[in-house]
């Protein structure tokens, strides 16, 4: 037992002076925690608070151009700014100078035309109810359509949220035309404010909630990010592990234990103790920046989950098979440049496999079979049932047990390795 614990005093010391290695398992992730969670928050925000820059060039002189813009408005989703009548290359010349993200177009006699088109389809209409003769042709009516030019940096789910914004005021605005229409012929007077009001179809309510909302808030960008860039730090300790073990083949030290009265499986055991304490304490570290520092850099604090054991089920797994993971990469590596080389690149890879760049649900279905071999992907499923779904002991085992598998299979290699090499 002595020896055990000189062994780990040792491991301890080593890993003090590698302070490239403690910026790598510190630093990074923790910065990377911030730097994602902020920008992913500035996105929510952009969706749900701030507003797109809209520039509406309108080249129609018809009354109801204004009810239009007006609505654009009132929908809170765009600050709008409007100019007179321009050429297409002037308009996108002025949109470009004012940094506008969307620029819409109206063409000369839109609502003139939209307007032939709901009175024959009010005259259609009419028939149908039996209220007038049917003696309507259809006469072949122009097509003209609003012109919606975006800038190149617009992501592609921000250009459907915007064409449905401006298709649905477009909507509201033709069925307020056809009642108007419709009233008009049957009355023969305009219709009354009230009486419209009262005919206009309302919003659809629709009642919003998440899985488990009355255990948890709402899931937000630090309850997805500070997991998996945990995770992230955890697997990350292959810079300092493998680089550690590599170096201590070359230098003989693996050799001199031969001789010694001591075994190189106390070697092993040390250095798998020390580096999943390291893990742990990553954890806690990580988390409690998210919990206490995000709200004073105005992000949304870490909630965390109600179960403490689940949560430190699913991290001391995951630590142990990120440690042997590292210490499988430092015995195969006959170089410090492999080690450090190929276990950058493949944690690297495994993490973008394992959903922590891209969720799992927005892989291609190829990749979706593929991260199945990544323990991020149970690793981070295991965080994600205790942070958001609040899942049970028995129902965590199942994320936990594939970790365990691979962790063990990696230790037998490990120990086939150093056997290989008559290290042991």
């Amino acid at each position: 037992m002595y020896l055990f614990w000189v062994t780990i005093k040792k491991e301890f010391r080593q890993l003090y002076r590698d302070k490239v290695g403690l910026l790598l398992m510190f630093v990074m992730p923790v910065l990377l925690a911030v730097v994602m969670t902020a920008l992913q928050n500035s996105v929510y925000k952009m969706i749900n608070e701030n507003q797109i820059n809209l520039l509406v060039c309108n080249n129609d002189t018809g009354n109801k151009s204004t009810d239009f813009v007006e609505a654009l408005k009132k929908s809170g989703m765009f600050n709008l700014q409007e100019t007179s009548q321009k050429s297409h290359e002037e308009a996108e010349a002025l949109a470009e100078k004012q940094d506008a993200l969307v620029l819409l177009i109206i063409p000369q006699g839109y609502y003139f035309n939209l307007q032939k088109q709901v009175n024959q389809r009010s005259s259609f209409a009419l028939e149908g109810f039996g209220l007038k003769a049917n003696d309507t042709t259809s006469v072949p009516i122009d097509t003209l359509q609003p012109e919606l030019i975006f800038n190149s940096v617009l992501q592609e789910t921000y250009r459907y949220s915007v064409k449905a914004s401006i298709n649905g005021i477009m909507q509201i605005l033709q069925n307020k035309m056809m009642i108007g229409q419709l009233y008009r012929s049957i009355n023969e007077h305009d219709i009354p404010a009230e009486t419209e009001q009262k005919l206009l179809p309302s919003a659809v309510s629709i009642k919003e909630s998440t899985l488990h909302a009355g255990l948890n808030p709402n899931p937000d960008s630090t309850q997805h990010n500070i997991p998996a860039w945990t995770l992230f730090a955890m697997f990350f300790s292959v810079i300092s592990l493998g680089s550690n073990m590599v170096r201590e083949k070359l230098s003989g030290s693996f050799i001199r234990l031969k001789v010694l009265p001591s075994s190189l499986s106390v070697l092993i055991l040390s250095k798998q103790v020390l580096f999943l304490t390291v893990t742990l304490f990553q954890v806690a570290f990580i988390f409690s920046i998210g919990r206490w520092l995000f709200p004073f850099i105005h992000l949304p604090a870490l909630n965390l989950p109600s179960s403490f054991l689940s949560l430190f089920l699913v991290s001391f797994f995951s630590g142990w098979c990120a440690i042997s993971y590292a210490l499988c990469v430092g015995v195969l590596a006959e170089t410090q440049e492999q080690a450090n080389g190929f276990g950058a690149a493949s944690i690297i890879i495994l993490a973008a496999l394992g959903g922590i760049f891209v969720p799992g649900f927005a892989m291609p279905e190829l990749f979706k079979h593929l991260s199945y071999v990544s323990p991020f992907k149970w690793a981070l499923d295991g965080f994600y049932n205790v942070f958001l779904l609040q899942k049970s002991i028995t129902h965590i085992f199942l994320n936990i047990l594939p970790l365990l598998a691979l962790t063990i299979i990696l230790q037998i290699i490990i120990y086939l390795t150093l056997k290989r090499k008559n290290l042991i």
